[in-house]
């Protein structure tokens, strides 16, 4: 039931944040006053699956996230960013991911709030909890690492406070492959808040 409720809101998120953007194409110079870039720090909480997908085997795991983004200068409320990211997170059971991801897409900015969505891709240098192995020279040599490409996709919010902009987002993203599974993708959600701030 928890999922259900988690699924209407992302919906419903989405669906605002769609009019926003739309709402948005005939407005002043405020994205302009957005540009340049901005550095961010964040707490992540990641699940391995997506939401209304049964059999949350793996749990809830924290992690943290660092990264740079470029925002674009505009005349109107609508703009472009381009963000750059390395996300770090341990799972018990599953292992850990260090995540290098770039994304690219819109921003809505209206006053001193802003809406922006993203898409990109990556790649996880991953490191199961259970050992990995390859064969060479007829006998099985345990992997430490597992590379896995990413695809990756986001929404966030934030509020402006003259050099700062605390945020919060929604994101998800696959990665493959999957270890010890028939699967070929493994998908993660995660929630996140954290800091961005002006570099210039």
């Amino acid at each position: 039931m928890r999922y259900h409720r988690i699924s209407r809101c992302i919906r419903v998120m989405t669906a605002s944040v769609l009019a926003c953007l739309i709402s948005g194409t005939g407005a002043s110079g405020q994205a302009m006053s957005q540009r340049g870039v901005w550095l961010k720090v964040g707490l992540f909480m990641e699940q391995i699956a997506l939401p209304g997908v049964s059999g949350f085997k793996y749990g809830i795991n924290p992690g943290i996230q660092i990264g740079a983004e470029y925002h674009y200068g505009s005349r109107g409320r609508i703009a472009f960013f381009h963000s750059v990211d390395y996300a770090l997170s341990t799972n018990r059971s599953f292992g850990t991911s260090n995540m290098l991801t770039t994304q690219f897409g819109p921003k809505y900015v209206h006053g001193n709030a802003v809406v922006s969505l993203g898409v990109g891709g990556g790649y996880n240098l991953f490191r199961p909890a259970s050992p990995v192995y390859r064969t060479g020279g007829g006998h099985y040599h345990a992997k430490i690492f597992q590379g896995k490409w990413v695809g990756a996709a986001a929404a966030s919010y934030g509020h402006r406070f003259g050099k700062f902009v605390p945020y919060a987002s929604y994101g998800f993203y696959v990665d493959s492959p999957f270890i010890n599974s028939s699967s070929t993708i493994l998908p993660h959600q995660l929630f996140q808040v954290g800091l961005k701030m002006n570099s210039l």
